[in-house]
């Protein structure tokens, strides 16, 4: 395996029937506003954009007719375009912490060649001082993964559509307080404070 590009997910919504990842449109999980619909979206174009890439998406919480998180996402990433043989499911995990451990587990047995975890700007910190901080995670950490922030990607493949929309995004007061949690929350795991799940 050439690259492997993680797509972290966050949580799904009940559209009307159709379940959904979380735009400007989603209720967000627990912690506030998600966006995680970004996370999608940028590794649609990484796909296309790039040779040899498998995007693996990840997280768990099927029960009932609920799906898992990471097969809405299979979903979006075909209706954008991406083949399903390019895609890979990870449904074990239920937080970030867990997602990176299953990253591991499988970034040992494929042994790809470069390795990328897509996630929102403000979740960024949290996932590196988690690779940073916790010995079980020390074999991913050695493995150098590339942090990508989805925000940048659309921005970056798609300005005109994008651009102004990122910029609004990042003065929301929903942002705003989302991004001060994930702070509180990289700072716990640098003291040793965090809770784990």
């Amino acid at each position: 395996m050439k690259k492997l590009i993680s797509i972290l997910g966050a949580d799904i919504w009940n559209d009307g029937g159709v379940w959904r990842t979380n735009g400007l449109d989603g209720p967000g999980d627990q912690s506030g506003v998600t966006l995680d619909r970004f996370r999608v979206v940028a590794g649609a174009y990484l796909a296309e954009s790039q040779k040899d890439v498998t995007l693996l998406v990840q997280g768990g919480y099927a029960e009932g007719s609920r799906p898992s998180i990471a097969s809405v996402m299979q979903k979006e990433l075909i209706e954008f375009g991406v083949p399903v043989h390019q895609i890979l499911l990870e449904e074990q995990s239920h937080s970030s912490y867990v997602q990176l451990l299953e990253l591991q587990k499988i970034a040992v047995r494929e042994r790809p060649a470069h390795l990328q975890i897509i996630s929102n700007e403000w979740h960024l910190p949290r996932l590196k001082a988690m690779l940073e901080y916790r010995e079980e995670l020390s074999t991913l950490h050695t493995m150098h993964p590339e942090f990508i922030a989805a925000e940048e990607v659309l921005v970056r493949e798609y300005p005109e559509e994008w651009q102004d929309t990122i910029a609004a995004v990042r003065k929301l007061p929903a942002v705003l307080a989302r991004i001060k949690k994930e702070q509180q929350g990289a700072e716990q795991i640098r003291d040793g404070t965090y809770r784990f799940r």
